[in-house]
């Protein structure tokens, strides 16, 4: 552990160990059709995708036809002592192709002891040490979208949304923003970081994962 302002602290990351559920997706995509006539767009929570299952989820979409997909990625470490990047996919189907944006998150989660204990994820974290989020720190870069008719879109990522004072002087305060919630399970990580305040955590009991 690594002392952060005189207290133990340690990395934490999400570590799912089933892929993404397209047999599902699918199957809510059918149900979906039943009631409208058309899906618009698929958003996804936080996290909710591996970068791996990016083309085939695209795939999968394009089959029901729908245009637009917003989901959380998450990425592992390729390499021992890096970190990995947390971020937000944007795809736009253009056919048989997909255009992409991507917005990095800037901010990490930190949990102390009492979210530890209200979040019922002391399974894989010790409460008496203060947690961050397992991610690299990226350069700060927003991606404004306009979509015409004065309408633009910013995307924002939890912990993103408690900072946004480092946006006001380019965008104010009013900016539109999608809101991509979080998710549930933990790991410990040996490396420790710097660290924020939560914007909000999961009430989902974390998967113990000791690495």
């Amino acid at each position: 552990m690594d002392r952060l302002a005189g207290e133990r602290s340690g990395l934490f990351d999400f570590a799912p160990s089933e892929r993404l559920d397209l047999d599902l997706a699918d199957r809510m995509l059918v149900a979906a059709r039943d009631e409208v006539d058309s899906v618009d767009a698929v958003c996804l929570p936080e996290s909710a995708v591996d970068e791996s299952e990016i083309d085939d989820l695209e795939a999968l979409l394009n089959h029901h036809g729908v245009p637009v997909l917003r989901t959380g990625v998450r990425q592992r470490s390729h390499d021992p002592g890096t970190l990995a990047r947390n971020w937000v996919h944007i795809g736009v189907s253009a056919g048989e192709h997909w255009m992409h944006i991507r917005q990095d998150k800037h901010h990490r989660w930190t949990l102390d002891e009492s979210q530890v204990c209200q979040y019922h994820l002391g399974g894989a974290l010790h409460p008496r040490i203060r947690w961050s989020e397992a991610m690299e720190l990226p350069r700060k870069a927003l991606q404004v979208i306009e979509t015409g008719k004065g309408i633009s879109v910013v995307t924002l990522v939890c912990e993103d949304l408690d900072q946004t004072d480092d946006l006001q002087p380019s965008y104010g305060p009013s900016a539109p923003h999608w809101f991509i919630p979080p998710s549930s399970t933990v790991r410990r990580s040996p490396r420790g970081g710097r660290h924020g305040t939560p914007a909000c955590w999961p009430t989902t009991p974390a998967r113990p994962f000791l690495s």
